[in-house]
């Protein structure tokens, strides 16, 4: 490429790869106007899952100031003609960040110069007397970000995870694998000497048939769910109606609601996942069965085949007992501590109900403690009371409750009478001693003796340790309950775990019942599958795309769109099939909770008395939603892999697109046996002079950088084989945010070296692209051929002017069919 300063004639090679006819072309059109830079538009950060979207950024805006003087351009050496080979995949510039208002003489955040230095104008409307050249295409877009492969996919946000509530999705939902009945064994004849081995046989695949649905466990966690229910009701009731101690209780609660809460997703993602590889295998026992049941008549011809059949169901069965006991080991300790739990609720809820029927009353201030049903031992076993035994932080007292018999007929009771009455009270300041024994036959019987007023009393306790009693009158005695007294405000109540449930709370439940049918449904696996089908098949469009325009490297491209193709149609099939099976089984389990949802909705005008259901369908909601979110986790996980794939394919040819958007809109031409490999918005950042800004051009033969400010030029051209070295340096410039290319050139090169600012993180990816270059690499993946024609103009173009001799210096172009001399003007036709 010859150019000279004064007359500004240059050979301008032409972008558009259908060859157009090339003279000596003159200055570019300026644009017809410059409009003030807007602020760029805010990079995007890698796009989620389930697409990769092309980009869209702004199209380049021209600068507010005039272009400054430009450097005389260095004499560029004749190109080499290499053949090119196949190009990696190239980083590109991303989307420009944010703008910010810079300080003098600082580069602006998105790479480009300060106001008043120069940024890169809008492509040309067309170039000033520029031969036979057609008005350039739609205005150049920044490039798109470097394909890396697929970004992670987003959920949809799902509603918020209820606090710990009712009942989870209803049993048999999670029985994915839908198994058919297995064939029954011993319904026709059975041979005698067969007839035990087949019976036992038989109920272990009854036991299958049963099983592999794991929906026992699915029942255990619906109880689970129904216990904490009925423990936070429990809890309450008993706060409310003044139990004051065991304030270690509300905690264990909410505790062991937190984990369940916690644990309960996991567990039903399990029972999923293993109940359909559980009905899996249990489906192929089908064969085996009938074969056997086929033979069962015929002794010799039964035991060849029993012992494979029997090793099968034995592994079918080993196989459940498995799951069920790694399932089960997810909330094994939840459910015990529940139990614990429970069993003390129980206890004091009986006690609050006995104290509310008793003849005693609480004083001020007092709060009872325990409560035993109890004989008050006198000297004579017929003078023994029967009634309870109360211990309160102040007082111990008996209240006898029996009934006497009046009279008899014939030993018959015909008149009882029911005597209940305090016959005893002292305070715990008064009791001397308390002594806890086990007497009996056996020793189980528990006995305490109380002395108090100079006299012990004996009390035959029933149903609970005389030990923990003793414990319990000391340490009331001593005032160590105090530690055990629940902080007032510190109860658990359903309004704690749920809120003052409102109308709006109700109405917020409805549209989160409705969101969930739609995921109920798998609508966003669906159109994720949706969106995956229209990105495979345009993938031979992009690719066509891509060649009619000019690129002409990579040829495993068609082979690679070709087995995603290919891969895709068995995917699909697959992934369709388990998106009907899943969501059939996730809507089975929506009719309980809209049915539910309409008792909420009817009892709306009055949410007090609506909170125990709501709270039952916000949990059943969490239930579903956790169902539906590893439903399609697990759909998505079958072609994650293939997704990746195709984003970084399709996001490779998004770029491509843009380097030879870039070329189109040059005002130079790739020559006869070039083709192009990368392009990069950047500022060469020259010596003791403003930055200049335009795009870094890489071909497989050449190095050129054309300034795109005002009046398009090249300033710079070199051939690949002259670059001596390409070094990124990164965390450049007064924010440490730039990266840099610094090349040195080798003798023959128009100058020495050169710095340029690549937009966004690509600095290592161009030394790797110059490097391949250099070593002539991309002709070995050449996808199309040289125009022979071409190759032919080129090696027979003359070398002199036939009418003057003068030598013809510039490189004959792509597409060029005539050469004029500079220096008579002559024009020779190729």
């Amino acid at each position: 490429m010859t150019f000279d300063r004064k007359r500004n004639d240059r050979s301008v090679p032409n972008t558009n790869f259908t060859g157009r006819p090339g003279g000596p072309p003159k200055k570019p059109t300026p644009p017809p106007q410059k409009p003030s830079a807007p602020k760029p538009a805010a990079p995007k950060p890698p796009a989620p899952r389930p697409a990769m979207p092309k980009p869209t950024p702004p199209p380049i805006k021209p600068a507010a100031s005039a272009p400054a003087p430009r450097p005389a351009a260095p004499k560029p050496s004749t190109p080499i003609s290499k053949p090119p080979v196949s190009a990696p995949r190239p980083s590109a510039p991303p989307s420009k960040p944010p703008a910010s208002t810079p300080r003098p003489g600082q580069m602006r955040p998105d790479g480009m110069p300060p106001a008043g230095q120069r940024i890169l104008p809008p492509q040309p409307g067309g170039l000033r007397g520029a031969v036979s050249r057609p008005p350039a295409p739609r205005p150049l877009q920044p490039p798109p970000a470097k394909p890396a492969g697929a970004a992670i996919r987003t959920m949809p946000t799902s509603p918020a995870a209820p606090r710990p509530g009712a009942m989870p999705q209803r049993p048999g939902a999670m029985n994915m694998g839908g198994l058919a009945a297995l064939p029954t064994l011993g319904a026709g004849m059975v041979a005698p000497e067969i007839a035990s081995e087949v019976s036992v046989l038989q109920s272990s695949v009854s036991q299958i048939q049963s099983r592999a649905s794991l929906s026992s466990l699915q029942t255990e966690l619906t109880q689970l769910d129904q216990r904490f229910n009925e423990l936070t009701a429990a809890l309450e009731t008993l706060r409310r109606q003044g139990y004051v101690y065991g304030g270690d209780m509300d905690s264990k609660l909410y505790d062991l609601m937190s984990q369940w809460q916690s644990v309960k997703p996991q567990a039903q993602t399990s029972i999923q996942q293993q109940s359909l590889a559980l009905s899996q295998s249990a489906a192929g026992l089908h064969g085996p069965l009938s074969q056997l049941a086929a033979r069962s008549g015929n002794a010799m011809q039964a035991r060849s085949v029993l012992p494979s059949v029997s090793a099968s169901v034995d592994a079918v069965m080993q196989n459940i007992y498995n799951a069920e006991s790694n399932i089960r080991g997810l909330y094994g300790n939840i459910e015990s501590e529940a139990s614990s739990l429970n069993s003390r609720l129980s206890r004091a809820a009986e006690m609050m109900k006995l104290v509310a029927g008793a003849k005693l009353k609480l004083a001020e201030g007092e709060s009872a403690v325990l409560v035993v049903k109890a004989k008050l031992d006198k000297e004579g076993k017929d003078e023994d009371m029967q009634g309870f035994l109360y211990l309160t932080d102040k007082r111990l007292l008996y209240e006898r409750k029996e009934e006497i018999v009046k009279k008899k007929v014939l030993f018959i009771a015909t008149d009882k009478e029911l005597v209940h009455e305090l016959v005893m009270e002292t305070p715990l300041a008064n009791i001397a001693g308390v002594k806890a024994s086990k007497k009996g036959l056996l020793g189980n019987e528990d006995h305490l003796d109380v002395e108090f007023g100079g006299q012990p009393v004996h009390f035959h306790l029933d149903g609970q340790d005389s030990k923990e009693w003793q414990a319990m009158i000391e340490r009331a005695k001593s005032g160590g309950l105090e530690s055990e007294r629940a902080t007032a405000g510190a109860g658990i109540s359903m309004a704690d775990l749920s809120g003052p449930v409102t109308q709006a709370d109700i109405l917020q439940l409805q549209a989160e019942v409705n969101d969930l049918q739609s995921r109920a449904m798998l609508a966003f696996a669906k159109d994720a599958l949706e969106d995956m089908e229209n990105k495979v098949s345009g993938l031979p469009r992009q690719l066509s795309d891509t060649r009619a325009r000019g690129y002409v490297f990579e040829k495993a491209l068609e082979s690679q769109v070709q087995t995603l193709a290919g891969q895709w149609d068995k995917v699909k099939q697959t992934v369709n099939d388990d998106v009907r099976q899943q969501s059939s089984a996730l809507m089975a389990g929506m009719a309980a909770i809209q049915q539910q949802m309409a008792q909420v909705m009817a009892a709306s005008a009055n949410p007090a008395a609506a909170r125990p259901v709501y709270m039952q369908v916000k949990s059943l909601a969490a239930g579903a939603s956790a169902q539906a979110e590893a439903a399609e986790q697990s759909i998505f996980g079958q072609y994650d892999d293939f997704q990746a794939e195709v984003d970084t394919l399709s996001a490779h040819f998004d770029w491509v697109d843009w380097m030879l958007q870039a070329l189109s809109t040059a005002s130079f031409q790739l020559m006869a046996t070039e083709g192009g490999v990368a392009a990069s918005q950047a500022n060469w950042l020259r010596p003791n002079s403003d930055p200049m800004g335009g795009i870094l051009f890489l071909s497989d033969q050449r190095l050129i950088f054309e300034e795109r400010e005002g009046e398009f030029s090249v300033p710079l051209e070199a051939p690949a084989s002259l670059v001596a070295s390409a070094t990124p340096l990164n965390a450049q410039g007064a924010n440490k945010d730039e990266e840099h290319l610094d090349l040195s050139f080798a003798s023959g090169a128009p100058m020495n070296s050169a710095k340029f600012q690549l937009l966004g993180p690509q600095a290592e990816a161009w030394q790797a692209m110059i490097g391949r270059a250099k070593a002539g690499d991309y002709t070995k993946d050449r996808a199309v051929e040289i125009d022979q024609a071409d190759v032919d103009r080129v090696k027979n173009a003359p070398t002199e002017c036939p009418s003057c001799g003068s030598k013809f210096t510039a490189p004959v172009l792509r597409g060029q069919t005539e050469i004029r001399c500079e220096s008579c003007g002559t024009v020779t036709r190729l």
